[in-house]
């Protein structure tokens, strides 16, 4: 037998794969595992440009639900200081506000939580008409509807800007003897009792991560006789302060100079917030 043609056979033999075929199998397999990768990278990290706009839309959704908790939040703490004026609860009123709150009211303005605004709800309101009772008593109503809210958040989410139309019912019986209640005996009334409009025009500041009221202003725009009604409106329910602490022990630290009695005609309090379609501020 010929052993040489035999070796040339078995070198030759289609059992074995030749160098041009290995070649090509592994210059294929390298560029599938090269597109494979890239795919698979493509899935497993998205491109730069992608990931910066998820991240800049979770941020936007982040601030845009933080702000409606914020603007929940006030609008409860404005409507828990009207159920606790209606019912007397003077102490958690004045626990409503920052350190340096204050509140404008009736002529007046009431500087610091525990000075000012403390004078105004514990001896003003507590003494003059509720004769030192703290917490609901019979024949006393302060009831007053809070409506028509509109609530700005400032950008930074560390203060803010409310207001609130007020619907109020008031009856005292003359319980004290206070100035306001001496006034109702001399005109020979032994309950004082009317209707009255206003307006809030708050200010609101983030102490931590808690809202407390930075500014109260609160304008009577009408009061009108409680059995008459609308047609027979008048002011001076309420006189406006004419004298500060401590000449007057339950006044203000300041007056405001412009302040007048609530009257019937159109007066209108600047709006805080501006047009929800043309976004200008309306200034009448």
């Amino acid at each position: 037998m010929n052993t040489s043609i035999i070796a040339s056979e078995s070198i030759s033999s289609p059992k074995q794969p030749n160098a041009g075929r290995r070649s090509f199998i592994c210059k294929t397999g390298s560029a599938l595992s090269a597109v494979l990768a890239s795919a698979l990278a493509g899935i497993s990290k998205p491109r730069s440009d992608d990931t910066d706009a998820l991240r800049e839309q979770v941020d936007r959704l982040s601030k845009q639900l933080g702000i409606l908790e914020d603007t929940n939040t006030i609008r409860k703490l404005h409507h828990a200081y009207g159920y606790y004026l209606d019912k007397g609860i003077w102490a958690e009123i004045v626990n409503l506000f920052a350190d340096d709150g204050e509140v404008y009211f009736n002529g007046g303005i009431f500087e610091g939580k525990n000075r000012g605004v403390r004078r105004l709800y514990i001896d003003y309101f507590g003494e003059g008409f509720a004769g030192n009772n703290f917490g609901p008593i019979q024949g006393f109503l302060l009831d007053q509807t809070q409506e028509q809210d509109v609530v700005e958040v400032a950008p930074d989410r560390k203060c803010a800007k409310a207001r609130f139309h007020c619907l109020m019912q008031m009856a005292v019986k003359v319980v004290s003897d206070s100035p306001l209640m001496e006034m109702v005996r001399q005109q020979g009334q032994g309950i004082l009792q009317w209707w009255e409009g206003g307006i809030y025009d708050n200010s609101y500041v983030r102490d931590g991560d808690v809202w407390k009221i930075s500014k109260l202003d609160y304008r009577a725009l009408w009061q009108a006789d409680y059995a008459l009604g609308w047609a027979y409106s008048k002011p001076g329910y309420i006189r406006p302060f004419s004298k500060i602490y401590p000449e007057d022990p339950t006044g203000p630290d300041k007056l405001i100079g412009t302040a007048a009695e609530p009257r019937l005609d159109t007066e209108v309090i600047a709006f805080h917030y501006p047009h929800p379609v043309t976004e200008q501020l309306w200034r009448g």
